[in-house]
């Protein structure tokens, strides 16, 4: 158990606690926290459940295999991971609404950092801004290929949304429902094993955060996302898994042969920006 300051009284508690035990100020929101949670671990069950028949479908390819029961897997496949994305957004909007009920604080002074803390943290773009601004990076990398959305879900002030770019990559949005300002990003990219879909899995990984800051960043700067991410020496390959700070998000990254990519993004709250 880690002990921080109450963004409230500046005193000592559990980074646990969901109330200051000394003031009464409400600390954190459960059902944030739980999408937080979601955003962080959801990749690893994509990881088990979408890319191994990712793999599986993409070496069918190289096979006589004739063309018709090729394209029946294909539609098959299709049809499981919408199921699959829309179980874990079903799912996870269930755990929203069945965290309980949070006892009341003592009423105090309304201060400016209690009204900053009960904002919503998002990453400064809508949906269809960060959609622009990251098909705008795509096309600065030289990179073919457009971020278009094919399902979109909303419950309890959530929007989730699935979005696709080619056979090799996709992407997971979540946004709040009443200002569409983002509020969670994971990409995810799997090779099929050549040359060209292992440089779309990487320029998709670039364009993720250069979306977030500047589409249209110089080479120099696209170098230095690449070596954030771990893409430049081969440290993403070596360690399976990075995490960064950049501007006004945190990121991680991680990677895995079997597997492929996975790069999520989440905005900066109070308790980073205190360590």
């Amino acid at each position: 158990m880690a002990l921080v300051l109450c963004r409230e009284c500046g005193k000592e508690i559990s980074d646990s606690a969901e109330t200051c035990p000394n003031c009464g100020f409400k600390e954190r929101n459960p059902s944030s926290e739980k999408l937080k949670w979601y955003m962080r671990t959801g990749p690893v069950v994509l990881w088990i459940l979408f890319f191994w028949p990712v793999g599986f479908i993409g070496s069918l390819k190289n096979t006589s295999m004739k063309k018709g029961v090729k394209t029946l897997l294909n539609i098959v496949f299709g049809l499981w991971f919408c199921f699959l994305s829309l179980t874990i957004v079903i799912g996870v909007s269930s755990e929203g609404t069945s965290s309980g009920t949070v006892a009341a604080a003592p009423e105090s002074p309304t201060t400016a950092v209690e009204v900053a803390s009960e904002e919503k943290a998002t990453l400064g773009l809508t949906v269809s801004e960060y959609v622009i601004s990251y098909n705008q990076a795509l096309r600065a990398l030289e990179n073919q290929g457009s971020l278009k959305i094919t399902v979109e879900e909303t419950s309890d002030g959530i929007k989730s949304l699935q979005l696709a770019i080619d056979e090799n990559r996709a992407m997971i949005i979540t946004a709040d429902a009443e200002t569409d300002e983002v509020s969670g990003i994971v990409f995810i990219g799997a090779g099929d094993g050549s040359v060209d879909s292992g440089v779309n899995v990487i320029m998709g990984s670039v364009a993720t955060v250069m979306a977030l800051e500047n589409p249209n960043m110089s080479q120099d700067e696209r170098a230095v996302i690449l070596d954030n991410l771990g893409m430049l020496n081969g440290e993403l390959m070596d360690r399976k898994s990075i995490s960064f700070i950049r501007g006004n998000a945190k990121y991680f990254a991680t990677f895995s042969e079997q597997l492929g990519v996975v790069v999520g993004v989440d905005p900066l709250d109070w308790g980073d920006q205190l360590d």
